[in-house]
């Protein structure tokens, strides 16, 4: 056990170097593929594009060339670099180039460079190494270990994973998100959580709700935000078997709003303070008594945080803690339910990283803890619930991250400080 537990950590920490090794600097210098460049032949015959920098005649002019063909093909076929754009027709006699040398300018061979969020390897080919996994389609599996109620342990789970984030669009000051379709599916013994929609936006007011001064050790203002943003749930759903009893808990809309205590630059990462009511079914079912159903009403609060750790996008850090109420409202003849009032608390810690991509599309390993405790409407099962569960997820159409938007959230919160 020992010896597979080093193993994986050692595992770990090559995986975590992986962006730093693949971004080493490169030994040549890089020709801007945005920056315009002049399709041209060399002297020795081959097309090249020429980005000609300063002037010649004053000295310190230099041209960076970069032959036009991947010239690592197989065959003798030219083979044109991957995401960039090429040249259509070139120069045939090389003026352009003896005119260049003619003006004093010094040619320095160069590689083509990469899109932001993209790197050009040695060979020329091009491959994604920035992430933005707040916008991405997954899917996933993972082990699952348990500790429930008196002590009852479950070593042997499996649960498979699917979901979609979206930015529905951003701004220096808002963020909207939009979560579809998370479902975890929890394999022998059999369970399901999931839910249909969730919404939610974050926002930077202008101007702060409190200016609290400081007397030492020289007066100082320090500005309290009110960054108040909303937040909507619809269609969850919780199936989980209880030896005797299984229960379905049906959540059909929740609402409320959020309070960002500390937002990012660029708002991707975040410590929020969330409240609202949801509006829930509980339904109870067993072998020597049988429930339709209560209908409950739900005061939600939670503190949660979503944190992106490096400027790769690939590690991630998530944690959420909370307390629900159920009310009952509506009670079926036959409710197992001891009172009208019962509580629930849960909190949960993610890491994922990101260790490998496949065809560009990045593969998480994912470990979480996750926990709670419950007043439950069936007395044998209050107390603690444990869970720890590891695994990787396969994620698609997950682009770069926006490091212009970043960069224009940065200035925004900049100013903002200063105010």
């Amino acid at each position: 056990m020992a010896s597979s537990l080093t193993v994986a950590s050692a595992a770990g920490c090559a995986f975590a170097l992986l962006p730093a090794l693949a971004l080493a600097a490169p030994a040549l210098p890089e020709l801007d593929p945005a920056g315009g460049f002049e399709c041209v032949v060399a002297p020795d015959g081959r097309r090249v594009r020429l980005q000609c920098v300063g002037r010649g005649d004053a000295g310190g002019g230099r041209c960076l060339y970069v032959v036009e063909c991947d010239d690592h093909a197989d065959d003798d076929t030219c083979r044109a670099y991957e995401r960039a754009d090429g040249c259509a027709s070139a120069e045939q006699d090389g003026a352009t180039w003896a005119r260049r040398a003619a003006d004093g300018y010094t040619f320095v061979e160069a590689r083509l460079g990469a899109e932001p969020g993209w790197y050009r390897d040695d060979r020329g080919r091009v491959l994604q190494v920035d992430f933005d996994l707040n916008q991405r389609v997954f899917l996933g599996a993972r082990w699952l270990g348990r500790v429930g109620p008196g002590g009852a342990v479950e070593l042997g789970a499996v649960g498979l994973e699917t979901g979609m984030r979206f930015e529905l669009f951003e701004d220096v000051d808002a963020r909207y998100r939009l979560r579809v379709l998370e479902t975890e599916t929890q394999l022998n013994p059999f369970a399901f959580r999931g839910r249909l929609l969730r919404y939610d936006s974050s926002a930077r007011d202008a101007d702060p709700l409190l200016r609290i001064t400081t007397f030492w050790p020289e007066p100082a203002r320090h500005d309290v935000f009110l960054d108040i943003g909303a937040w909507v749930d619809l269609l969850a759903v919780v199936h989980r078997p209880r030896q005797s009893v299984d229960e379905t808990h049906l959540r059909y809309a929740a609402v409320g709003a959020s309070w960002d205590l500390w937002t990012s630059d660029d708002m991707s990462s975040y410590l929020r303070l969330r409240s609202g009511v949801a509006l829930d079914h509980l339904f109870l079912r067993g072998a020597a008594e049988r429930a339709e159903g209560s209908l409950m009403t739900t005061p939600v609060v939670r503190l949660e945080g979503d944190f992106t750790l490096d400027g790769l996008g690939h590690h991630h850090l998530s944690f959420d803690a909370g307390y629900e109420a159920l009310l009952l409202v509506g009670r079926a003849a036959g409710d197992v339910a001891r009172d009208d009032v019962n509580h629930r608390a849960t909190a949960s810690l993610a890491y994922e990283v990101i260790v490998l991509a496949v065809n560009d599309q990045p593969v998480t390993l994912r470990a979480a803890l996750e926990g709670g405790w419950r007043d439950d409407f069936v007395a044998a099962y209050d107390g603690w619930d444990l869970r720890v569960g590891a695994g990787l997820r396969l994620s698609l159409l997950a682009p770069p991250r926006d490091h212009e938007a970043a960069a224009e959230g940065a200035a925004y919160a900049a100013k903002r400080r200063q105010r």
